[in-house]
């Protein structure tokens, strides 16, 4: 009965002899050779080899001369990445126009606009329509202020173009237009006014926004009115938190549908 030889460097193999086979051929020498268990490669390491260098790596029992399969892992691995480096790149082509040209998102920090948004709630502004429309009295826009123009603030538009604010002692808003005639404002939307008497002016283009928190906001009452060419666009969507989740939030249109 021939007798069983066991491969000493991997002992999951074994090879049988004739009994009179006292001296083992040399074939049989190379096979035991090419038995020999290479040292272990970590999966990531041998898939980047496999990816950069364009050749297979040597395993833990792989043998020299079936190499197909880890060829085939090789490039099926290539596939993968080119797929997930496609995938990437369409999402990216997307994505990228969306957030520079039509919406972007952002999150109010601060309390100028209370009680209308809170600190921490995350919004989509819609950055489309003011390429198409001017800016509406009492949508609620983010800009850039004219006095740091690498900061955004949140207020609503209160006075537009050609337009006079005046603010009287009390705190109460009133609007005279190009044709002299006065208008005093509804703000539902002011829980918390301040006093104090002012006259704005308004150009060409230039727009008067104030917060919904009176006493806690800085803005064009401070630093002056907002040049169109500076706001970004005007809120779209609130998403957090959910109980108020919705569309065109904080947006007030007067009676008169100025």
């Amino acid at each position: 009965m021939p007798n069983a030889v066991k491969n000493k460097w991997n002992p999951l193999h074994t090879i049988s002899l004739r009994e009179k086979d006292t001296i083992p051929s040399r074939a049989f020498l190379l096979q035991i050779r090419y038995k020999k268990i290479t040292p272990r490669i970590p999966p990531l390491q041998q898939a980047l080899h496999c990816f950069i260098m364009d050749t297979p790596l040597m395993n833990e029992g792989s043998r020299i001369i079936k190499q197909e399969p880890i060829e085939k892992k090789c490039t099926s691995f290539r596939e993968e990445a080119w797929e997930t480096l496609r995938f990437v790149l369409v999402a990216l082509i997307i994505v990228i126009p969306i957030r520079l040209f039509i919406a972007q998102p952002f999150i109010v920090s601060g309390a100028s606009m209370d009680p209308t948004f809170a600190n921490g709630q995350y919004l989509i502004i819609d950055e489309l329509s003011y390429r198409f429309v001017s800016p509406v009295r009492g949508d609620v826009i983010v800009f850039k202020p004219p006095q740091d123009t690498s900061k955004y603030y949140i207020k609503r538009i209160v006075g537009l173009p050609y337009e006079t604010v005046i603010i009287n002692t009390e705190g109460h808003v009133s609007i005279k237009n190009a044709r002299g005639e006065t208008t005093q404002l509804e703000e539902p939307y002011v829980k918390f006014p301040q006093a104090g008497k002012s006259e704005h002016v308004l150009g060409a283009g230039e727009y008067f926004v104030m917060g919904d928190n009176r006493s806690g906001s800085s803005d064009s009452r401070v630093w002056g009115p907002v040049p169109e060419k500076l706001i970004t666009g005007k809120a779209f969507l609130r998403l957090t938190p959910l109980s108020s989740i919705g569309i065109s939030p904080g947006q007030f249109r007067q009676s008169d549908n100025e």
